[in-house]
């Protein structure tokens, strides 16, 4: 709990802006007191922003919602929301964002800011198809965690099984710098293989599938 009040000693008077930490939580619930008892309280709340606390604009919270993509939350009219589009699955890319466009700055950038407006705002992700996925060809899966770690190489976060049609492979993912892990895999049949993530960052949990075709020989 933090305080701000107009007068404090001798001359003095706290910072009108009260800064709170949330440490690895992208949303809080936060509760406002006044002098007179009344209370204010807002759910889901999206974590790096400033709220502007005047009178009824309280409680004028106006949801983000991303498919695909970063964390939903509830954010005030004006300010600019960074997000980001998840990894795509394996033997697709990105492609672009659909939706409420008109409040994004580039549909076909994956990283890209949502400048919120006094109406909900709701995006997806696409992605399109990529290059084929060849038998003992090597398929790479890019991750991004969601929590911080002092040191990520020491966490054994990831694991994915990989589920062929008469084979069954379960992989650990291993750190790969910054926030990203990667998890390899050579397929050895040629057919369609399911896959799914267990970690306890929901960062890591994804699910998806890819189809392995006959190696060309030249």
């Amino acid at each position: 709990m933090k305080e701000s009040r107009s007068n404090n000693g001798y001359l003095g008077q706290d910072d009108a802006v009260l800064h709170f930490g949330p440490g690895s939580h992208t949303t809080v619930d936060v509760v406002v007191a006044s002098v007179d008892g009344s209370t204010a309280t807002q759910t889901n709340v999206a974590a790096c922003q400033i709220i502007t606390i005047t009178g009824s604009d309280w409680t004028q919270r106006f949801h983000l919602t991303i498919n695909n993509g970063s964390v939903d939350g509830n954010y005030i009219s004006g300010p600019f929301v960074n997000i980001s589009a998840n990894p795509p699955p394996v033997s697709h890319v990105f492609d672009r964002w659909t939706g409420d466009t008109d409040k994004i700055t580039d549909v076909k950038k994956a990283k890209i800011t949502v400048s919120m407006s006094a109406a909900d705002v709701l995006i997806t992700v696409t992605y399109k198809a990529d290059v084929p996925v060849y038998q003992w060809g090597v398929v790479k899966l890019d991750l991004e965690v969601s929590n911080s770690f002092e040191v990520h190489y020491q966490e054994d976060l990831v694991w994915k099984t990989f589920n062929g049609p008469a084979e069954t492979l379960i992989i650990s993912g291993f750190w790969n710098g910054s926030n990203i892990w990667k998890i390899c895999i050579s397929p050895s049949e040629i057919s369609t293989w399911n896959y799914s993530t267990s970690s306890s960052d929901p960062g890591l949990v994804i699910n998806g599938s890819f189809s392995c075709v006959r190696s060309i020989t030249l």
